[in-house]
């Protein structure tokens, strides 16, 4: 199974272009609320040691981990 990295700039700008956002959010504000979310919440969670799963609402659930970048990103 091959990995895929993003970035929250990549995320924001997938929230702003997906055709259920119709808003004058700008991409630095989507950006900002998914920091805070990832960082803060889902993030600070694994680094604690908890099991994360966000249910995605289309029978789908994303499991989260963490881990400590040394060096390049390979997935």
């Amino acid at each position: 199974m091959n990995g895929v990295f993003t970035t929250i700039p990549e995320l924001a700008h997938a929230v702003k272009t997906s055709e259920a956002l119709r808003s004058s959010v700008t991409e630095d504000v989507i950006a900002h609320l998914l920091e805070i979310a990832l960082k803060r919440r889902v993030g600070m969670a694994a680094l604690d040691g908890h099991h994360v799963a966000i249910d995605l609402g289309n029978g789908h659930v994303l499991h989260c981990t963490t881990k400590k970048i040394v060096g390049p990103v390979h997935l």
